[in-house]
């Protein structure tokens, strides 16, 4: 019960409104809001409207919409909340919190705290042993599937095979035309102009069939795509060790061009020397040549 409540008070509850979360939204900076109150922020970013953007009330980051050409409001009816936020939702959230604590939900109402021991799948209430009896006395109620309650992960996907519309009715046809599990009631009020509607039982194997190819499919094609990934992987390992070697070779050509533009280098530098040593001495020769023959001429 304490970890129930502590996982509403601080996880669960919008921090505009301060009340557990009406059909939350989550950003794509994941903190999470009720859609009313969200909506309510964004009219009052005008700013952000005209951008085509929803902010972020808590951290001001901005989340672009998918259809910016719609109304403000089916901006925010978009947004979906996250896997984790809304596994939290269905265990601990509105309509959960009799079943999670353990009590009684008629007795609830009776200001009683009566541990509770069983859950119907069709009422969606715990009952403790009590209320259990009365619940299947009366004759409206007597047929609906009743579990314990440490059953009762396993006993909420039998809930599925309720009608959505007609909650106390087991679904068992399935029209074809529609593609849609369906009550007895539906049929004779919805689907009566359908032209292929049968049983769920005959539907069965067919479904299981098809299934079962799928699965099979699926398996192959896992099966490709791992040794794909396998593929790209090793070949990635290949890329990564040419680079390698090439990196290296070029290291190493660049070094052994170096050492060459060195030694050319150095014997350009001392041929340059060795033309501007002789140079000189035969201009010094000359010049010392023609100092004797001016001195000659002053004689």
């Amino acid at each position: 019960m304490a970890t129930a409540k502590k996982l509403t008070d601080n996880h669960l509850t919008c921090v505009i409104c301060t009340e557990v979360f009406t059909d939350p939204a989550t950003h794509h900076c994941h903190h999470t809001f009720c859609k009313s109150c969200l909506l309510k922020y964004t009219y009052t970013q005008p700013e952000a409207v005209q951008a085509r953007s929803i902010p972020c009330p808590s951290c001001r980051q901005q989340t672009n919409v998918t259809n910016p050409d719609r109304p403000v409001e089916e901006w925010v009816s978009q947004l979906k909340p996250s896997h984790v936020m809304q596994g939290l939702m269905d265990d601990f959230g509105p309509g959960t919190k009799a079943v999670e604590e353990h009590v009684c939900s008629v007795c609830t109402k009776q200001g009683k705290t009566t541990p509770a021991t069983s859950w119907c799948s069709v009422c969606d209430v715990v009952f403790c042993e009590g209320c259990l009896q009365m619940h299947n006395m009366m004759p409206v109620l007597c047929d609906h599937e009743v579990a314990h309650l440490s059953d009762h992960t396993k006993t909420k996907v039998k809930r599925r095979f309720m009608c959505q519309v007609h909650r106390y009715e087991k679904v068992k046809l399935f029209c074809k035309d529609c593609k849609q599990a369906i009550c007895t009631i539906c049929c004779s009020i919805r689907h009566r102009t359908c032209k292929d509607v049968d049983t769920i039982e005959s539907m069965t194997p067919l479904v299981k069939e098809q299934l079962t190819n799928k699965i099979e499919k699926l398996r192959i094609n896992m099966a490709a795509t791992n040794n794909n990934i396998t593929w790209r992987k090793s070949t990635i390992q290949d890329v990564k060790s040419n680079s390698q070697t090439l990196k290296v070779q070029v290291t190493k050509t660049r070094e052994k061009v170096m050492r060459a533009i060195l030694r050319k280098e150095k014997q350009l530098l001392g041929d340059i020397d060795k033309a501007t040593d002789e140079q000189l001495h035969e201009l010094q020769a000359d010049i010392k040549s023609q100092e004797i023959e001016l001195q000659m001429y002053q004689q």
